[in-house]
Protein backbone atom coordinates (compact mmCIF):
# COMPACT_ATOMS: atom_id res chain seq x y z
CA UNK A 1 0.00 0.00 0.00
CA UNK A 2 1.15 3.09 -1.16
CA UNK A 3 0.28 6.98 -1.21
CA UNK A 4 -2.41 7.18 1.91
CA UNK A 5 -3.16 10.78 2.92
CA UNK A 6 -4.95 10.93 6.11
CA UNK A 7 -7.35 13.98 6.78
CA UNK A 8 -9.62 14.25 9.34
CA UNK A 9 -12.74 16.26 10.09
CA UNK A 10 -15.45 16.80 12.76
CA UNK A 11 -19.41 16.21 12.38
CA UNK A 12 -21.44 17.39 15.13
CA UNK A 13 -20.45 16.03 18.62
CA UNK A 14 -19.37 12.50 17.24
CA UNK A 15 -16.12 10.88 16.62
CA UNK A 16 -13.64 12.51 14.62
CA UNK A 17 -14.08 11.59 11.16
CA UNK A 18 -10.47 10.61 9.40
CA UNK A 19 -10.00 9.56 5.58
CA UNK A 20 -8.33 8.88 2.76
CA UNK A 21 -8.65 9.11 -0.70
CA UNK A 22 -5.72 8.98 -3.18
CA UNK A 23 -4.40 4.99 -1.11
CA UNK A 24 -3.27 2.32 -3.73
CA UNK A 25 -2.21 -1.22 -3.45
CA UNK A 26 -1.40 -3.75 -5.94
CA UNK A 27 -5.19 -4.90 -6.62
CA UNK A 28 -5.87 -0.53 -7.67
CA UNK A 29 -7.19 2.47 -6.01
CA UNK A 30 -8.89 2.78 -2.94
CA UNK A 31 -10.47 5.22 -0.60
CA UNK A 32 -10.06 4.63 3.47
CA UNK A 33 -12.93 6.34 5.48
CA UNK A 34 -13.74 6.11 9.37
CA UNK A 35 -13.21 7.30 12.43
CA UNK A 36 -11.01 7.39 15.43
CA UNK A 37 -11.31 7.52 19.14
CA UNK A 38 -9.75 7.77 21.90
CA UNK A 39 -10.23 4.42 24.78
CA UNK A 40 -10.47 4.80 28.62
CA UNK A 41 -7.52 3.47 29.16
CA UNK A 42 -5.46 6.21 26.64
CA UNK A 43 -5.03 4.18 23.32
CA UNK A 44 -6.70 5.77 20.21
CA UNK A 45 -8.57 3.09 18.14
CA UNK A 46 -9.56 3.16 13.97
CA UNK A 47 -12.50 1.64 12.44
CA UNK A 48 -12.08 2.27 8.87
CA UNK A 49 -13.70 0.90 5.80
CA UNK A 50 -11.29 -0.04 2.77
CA UNK A 51 -13.20 0.59 -0.46
CA UNK A 52 -11.59 -0.28 -4.00
CA UNK A 53 -12.42 2.65 -6.28
CA UNK A 54 -10.36 0.99 -9.12
CA UNK A 55 -9.41 -2.45 -9.51
CA UNK A 56 -7.37 -4.17 -11.82
CA UNK A 57 -9.17 -7.38 -13.13
CA UNK A 58 -12.01 -7.14 -10.56
CA UNK A 59 -14.71 -5.05 -9.06
CA UNK A 60 -14.91 -1.59 -7.80
CA UNK A 61 -16.39 -1.41 -5.03
CA UNK A 62 -15.77 -4.23 -3.04
CA UNK A 63 -14.98 -3.03 1.12
CA UNK A 64 -12.23 -4.44 3.81
CA UNK A 65 -12.90 -3.55 7.37
CA UNK A 66 -10.13 -1.96 9.32
CA UNK A 67 -9.69 -2.13 13.17
CA UNK A 68 -6.48 -0.16 14.33
CA UNK A 69 -4.36 1.55 17.14
CA UNK A 70 -2.08 4.74 16.78
CA UNK A 71 1.24 3.40 18.10
CA UNK A 72 4.95 5.33 18.02
CA UNK A 73 5.48 2.43 15.18
CA UNK A 74 2.30 3.50 12.76
CA UNK A 75 -0.63 2.22 12.73
CA UNK A 76 -1.30 -1.14 13.64
CA UNK A 77 -4.23 -3.67 13.22
CA UNK A 78 -6.00 -6.05 11.78
CA UNK A 79 -8.53 -6.29 8.63
CA UNK A 80 -11.27 -8.15 7.37
CA UNK A 81 -15.19 -8.79 7.60
CA UNK A 82 -14.77 -7.96 11.88
CA UNK A 83 -18.35 -7.62 11.99
CA UNK A 84 -18.48 -11.40 11.17
CA UNK A 85 -14.94 -12.24 13.04
CA UNK A 86 -13.45 -12.89 9.22
CA UNK A 87 -9.93 -11.77 10.10
CA UNK A 88 -8.13 -11.74 6.82
CA UNK A 89 -4.57 -10.54 7.70
CA UNK A 90 -2.76 -7.66 9.87
CA UNK A 91 -1.87 -4.30 8.67
CA UNK A 92 0.72 -1.62 10.02
CA UNK A 93 0.90 1.57 8.13
CA UNK A 94 4.20 3.94 8.71
CA UNK A 95 5.20 6.89 7.49
CA UNK A 96 7.30 7.22 3.93
CA UNK A 97 9.95 9.39 5.78
CA UNK A 98 10.95 6.70 8.05
CA UNK A 99 12.30 4.11 5.14
CA UNK A 100 15.30 4.87 3.52
CA UNK A 101 15.27 5.28 -0.50
CA UNK A 102 17.81 2.85 -0.67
Amino acid sequence: MRSIVFSTRYEDTSAPVIESTTGVDSVGGFTLLGSLRETDDGRVLLHLAKTYTTVHGGHAGHSWEWRAWVTPFGIVGAWGNLNTDVFQGYLWLWKKEWCSEA
